[in-house]
């Protein structure tokens, strides 16, 4: 639930491909403010500055592997 309902819920997308953040931008900027990361230190550096509605991420990054070793 959208605590700010004049403002549209935050989703940040991490992914190391740069199709798949503008394809996920274009698909959801209408009803959502979309904030993207190309990896996951960048990622997770986001996460803790936004309070958002929706953390989305490719676990498999090159950078960084989420739970992966």
């Amino acid at each position: 639930m959208n605590p700010n309902p004049d403002r549209k819920p935050l989703i940040l997308i991490v992914d190391d491909a740069p199709q798949n953040l503008a394809l996920m931008d274009e698909l959801l900027s209408d009803r959502y403010t979309v904030k993207v990361a190309p990896n996951g230190a960048r990622g997770l550096k986001l996460a803790h500055a936004v309070t958002g509605s929706m953390f989305a991420d490719n676990s498999r990054t090159i950078r960084q592997r989420g739970t992966y070793p």
